[in-house]
């Protein structure tokens, strides 16, 4: 382990440290029904997605409506990583050059992702790229 690894550990733990009792006391508030900080923002941006959604907060969900809401959120998903990887050689931040990928390798890839599987037709260092040549700053 290197010097810079460490420094970059302790750096982490330095950040989560000061940030957990803080992230702890909202979660609190959160769950405990009570008023939590950023309540007149959020509850802003919660109403009309609840309306959006012709929803409420106190409305339960059934299981179709459940079903569909997975569904939806699995194809927009696969969607959009299949329109990420056929795309990725000309995306910022591909240290290797990894040029796009094929039709059926990007649906396959995007279907063993979202499907839990992981299943690779590729090594991953040849078809994904690696932290390798990321600028210092990153």
């Amino acid at each position: 382990m290197t010097s810079a690894s460490i420094w970059s550990l302790l750096l982490l733990i330095g950040v989560l440290l000061c940030i957990c009792p803080a992230l702890g006391r909202y979660l609190a508030a959160v769950f405990g029904g009570g008023p939590a900080p950023g309540d007149r923002f959020f509850c802003r941006i919660e109403s009309r997605i609840y309306r959006l959604l012709r929803a409420g907060p106190d409305q339960g969900q059934r299981w179709g409506a459940y079903a569909s809401s997975v569904l939806a959120l699995s194809l927009l998903s696969m969607l959009g990583l299949y329109l990420l990887l056929r795309t990725r050689g000309s995306l910022p931040f591909n240290p290797i050059a990894a040029p796009n990928m094929s039709p059926m390798l990007a649906f396959d890839t995007a279907a063993s992702f979202i499907t839990g599987t992981n299943w690779q037709a590729y090594a991953g260092e040849t078809g994904a790229s690696t932290s390798r040549g990321w600028p210092d700053w990153w």
